[in-house]
């Protein structure tokens, strides 16, 4: 079984398995240990499988890795897609006193938030969960908003939300719907996320281009 340690360890770090790599001490000293008929031995067998074992949680271990990088890159180009579609955050514009269907008239704070180096910080927010791979690469289900309304969603979400509807469209808000309703799980491995991020590469190259035509 796969120690925990062995899950926080970096992709670097996991040796790859190479099958053709020599044996060790150990492996030499089952491999002189036969049965009459020439057959594996039960203690042979068991080192076998134990092998195995061990590789499959290291390959999947290292797959896992590499995933999350593969996510964390693709939500960084979810970021760029955002900013050039929204132009910023999308709550600027929003009037300062909101009148909601929930909670009547609220006040909706000013952009803001600042990074340490004093730069404004523009984020990808998620409409449907991000633990959701049905929605999490879709670049029609998150925003671009500033990081001081992307923590004051946290405590307003449903007055967040109603906002958000009339920003983004009837179209947008029937996909957002339909992932939200969608709890079906997706397995992706990083293949998948490998060509997820060579698709959205693509779109923003497309659309740098088209701003650049402009």
């Amino acid at each position: 079984m796969l120690r925990r340690s062995w899950l926080k360890r970096k992709p670097t770090q996991f040796k790859k398995f190479d099958p053709n790599a020599p044996k060790s001490a150990t492996q030499r000293a089952f491999d002189k240990i036969k049965t009459p008929a020439g057959q594996e031995s039960p203690t042979q067998k068991a080192w076998a499988k134990t092998q195995a074992s061990n590789r499959k949680a290291i390959l999947k271990a290292q797959s896992s890795q590499t995933s999350a990088v593969l996510k964390t890159e693709i939500q960084a180009l979810l970021r760029e897609i955002a900013i050039l579609r929204d132009g910023g955050c999308v709550l600027r514009d929003v009037p300062k006193t909101w009148i909601t269907k929930c909670r009547g008239t609220v006040d909706i704070p000013h952009c803001n938030g600042y990074n340490k180096n004093g730069e404004y910080v523009l984020q990808f927010d998620h409409l449907n969960s991000r633990r959701f791979n049905v929605s999490f690469a879709n670049p029609d289900l998150g925003v671009c908003v500033c990081r001081g309304h992307h923590g004051w969603k946290k405590w307003n979400e449903e007055i967040y939300n109603e906002i958000i509807r009339t920003i983004i469209g009837p179209e947008r808000c029937a996909s957002w719907d339909r992932a939200a309703a969608d709890r079906a799980t997706y397995h992706m491995d990083s293949g998948d996320w490998a060509k997820v991020k060579a698709g959205l590469e693509q779109a923003l190259d497309n659309m740098r281009q088209n701003q650049d035509d402009e």
